[in-house]
């Protein structure tokens, strides 16, 4: 939203540098039209991170199991050692926003937004041992998303009863990416760095070879208008209501080694409508309750999602403030996200992100049940406690296509690479924050349980963990003003239970290896593979004094002050003696370790 009138802000860190502004103009009457504009921008290729640049020099490494799973080698990649690496990051976002009222009782809104972001990689391996084969193998990692939207809004109150808005915005999403792998006899020169994203391949005269279900690219394009009114009967009850028609446009490329083309390519229109009721019930309860419905063209059916919810509120107890909320209904997902594992030898990005239809896979659908309580026992200290439950019949996760041997197959059907199963998860957490000194302290502290099992029989033969749980989070804050204008922050976090401990590809492809039965054995139980414990303490002092008409803030800190290397994941490399492999050693992909931090903000 516009801010402050007339105003300029600009903000550097690290990684990236940020500009807004804000602008008042005069329309008529004393109206004005407000207006904000911002962008910001990574400057990688004046001043590079040296934390990133670690971390990602130190993510991407060449895996051997995998290149020697997928790519087919006259010689075991385990041999081959990085003599050189070299990564890219950059990214850039726009945004404009303005709001405009044409009288006291309507308003006008509009935004739109543009961003790309990119991360490459490429790694060049080389082998000394034997002059027969190739002396070189390389690998190269290229991922770029681009997102744009606009949007605008009308809302009006009609009357002191009813109040309508209505929106119409249009949004596109596009990622690509590129993945290459292959040996050479001859060391690649600089320009094989200077067309690392290139999706020609007239780029490469090096040998490639064809990785398994390498995503291509993912499109999503999708316009929708809604119209929203609320009326209020009574000023204890009120409903509100709306309709939104949407059209949306996706497409998923795939290609596989054979070659094998998967294309999920699919439009849909939706129609949904909701009517949700308010009612206050005497001093301490209020209720709502409704059902939203969605008919989608591509099944020519009709769905519905009832909710409902109860609040109990006492404002006066012998413990204070306090408030209690249930809530529970039924929710669908009708354009889902799929997480497809990258094969690329090095895979900076271990999971690729995509976003398709449903096609003929069951909606995804989830009953949900959750609590919370709320307590104020002096108006200096809060505390909050949540809990909920998910069963999910119908939930989406990632399938691997298996190639039948032929060649220029074309699939077209999300099953492809998404499939149907049931997925339960519930889990409870705990919130206190207690000011001190008339205010000049605050601490905050937090725990979150959860659980998450999905059914994989087809993968593992049992229901197992999700992959993205984390079962304990701890967390421990504390900010402590010394001055007006100078702050100190502390910060805490733990996370303890991780499983999947190895990279995911193992698990969805080397499980299946029977080359190397003991590997196979090794992923077939995700659940007991448990990552240490994820420790991480930051401070930072925040300073903010005023310099004539500028307010200035500026942060500098210590990022993971005890330099605690959590591990994101394990990969397995081979041990050799005397030529021969003995066995396999753990290495990990770690986060940094102590970095400083800083950022400048300047408003005028």
């Amino acid at each position: 939203s516009p801010g402050a009138p007339n105003s300029a802000m600009m903000q550097i860190d690290p990684s990236a540098v940020n500009f807004r502004g804000d602008l008042s103009l005069p329309v008529r009457d004393g109206r004005s039209l407000k207006l904000m504009g911002a962008v910001r921008t990574s400057y990688w290729d004046i001043y590079r991170d040296p934390a990133r640049q670690r971390a990602l020099k130190n993510w991407d490494r060449l895996d051997p199991l995998m290149t020697n799973a997928i790519m087919d080698l006259d010689v075991d990649a385990g041999r081959y050692s990085t003599i050189e690496h070299r990564g890219d990051l950059s990214y850039y976002d726009l945004h404009l926003a303005g709001q405009y009222s044409p009288d006291d009782f309507s308003r006008i809104r509009f935004s739109a937004y543009a961003a790309d972001n990119q991360i490459t990689t490429g790694l060049i391996n080389e082998q000394t041992d034997d002059v027969n084969i190739p002396g070189y193998l390389y690998a190269v990692d290229a991922h770029d998303w681009s997102n744009q939207m606009i949007q605008a809004q009308w809302a009006k109150m009609i009357s002191p009863r009813l109040d309508l808005n209505i929106q119409a915005g249009y949004s596109e999403n596009s990622f690509d990416h590129v993945n290459r792998a292959g040996v050479t006899d001859f060391r690649p020169g600089e320009g094989f760095f200077s067309v690392l994203s290139s999706s020609s391949d007239a780029s490469f005269s090096e040998s490639e070879r064809l990785l398994p279900t390498q995503i291509d690219g993912n499109r999503i394009r999708h316009f929708q208008i809604s119209s929203e009114a609320s009326y209020s009967f009574l000023p204890s009850f009120s409903i509100t209501g709306g309709i939104k028609s949407e059209r949306i446009y996706s497409d998923v490329t795939i290609t596989e080694p054979d070659p094998v083309l998967t294309v999920a390519d699919q439009y849909s229109t939706l129609l949904s409508g909701f009517l949700t009721a308010d009612h206050q019930a005497g001093r301490h309860w209020r209720f709502s309750y409704g059902s939203r419905f969605t008919w989608l063209n591509t099944t020519n059916r009709l769905y519905a999602e009832p909710r409902i919810s109860a609040q109990y509120d006492q404002t006066e107890s012998a413990v204070g403030y306090w408030s209690f909320r249930i809530a529970g209904g039924l929710y669908r997902q009708f354009i889902n996200e799929y997480r497809i594992t990258n094969t690329g030898p090095t895979a900076i990005v271990p999971e690729i992100p995509i976003w398709s239809h449903t096609g003929d896979t069951a909606i995804p659908k989830a009953w949900h049940i959750t609590t919370s309580f709320l307590v104020e026992p002096t108006d200096q200290a809060t505390i909050t406690a949540e809990w909920f439950y998910k069963w999910h019949p119908s939930a989406n996760f990632t399938a691997y296509t298996e190639s039948d041997g032929s060649s220029a197959v074309v699939r077209d059907q999300v099953s492809a690479f998404g499939i149907s199963t049931e997925m339960r998860t519930w889990g409870f957490g705990v919130r206190y924050s207690q000011s001190l000194g008339n205010r000049r302290a605050r601490l905050t502290a937090g725990y979150d349980f959860s659980f998450a099992e999905i059914d994989l029989t087809r993968q593992f033969g049992r229901p197992v963990s999700t992959p993205w749980n984390e079962p304990h989070r701890t967390h421990v804050s504390a900010l402590v003003r010394i001055q007006p204008n100078l702050m100190i922050t502390t910060t805490w976090r733990g996370i303890w239970g991780r499983s999947w401990a190895y990279r995911r590809a193992y698990y969805n492809f080397l499980l299946f290896d029977d080359s190397v039965p003991e590997l196979s054995e090794r992923f077939a139980n995700p659940d007991r593979d448990q990552l240490p414990a994820f420790h991480q303490t930051d401070m930072m002092i925040i300073w903010q004094p005023s310099a004539g008409k500028a307010d200035l803030e500026l942060r500098a800190g210590l990022i993971n002050l005890f330099n605690q290397k959590n591990i994101l994941e394990k990969t397995l490399v081979p041990v050799y003696q005397n030529g021969t492999q003995t066995g396999y050693e753990e290495k990990a992909r770690r986060m940094p370790g102590i970095y400083p931090n800083f950022s400048l903000r300047i408003k005028l």
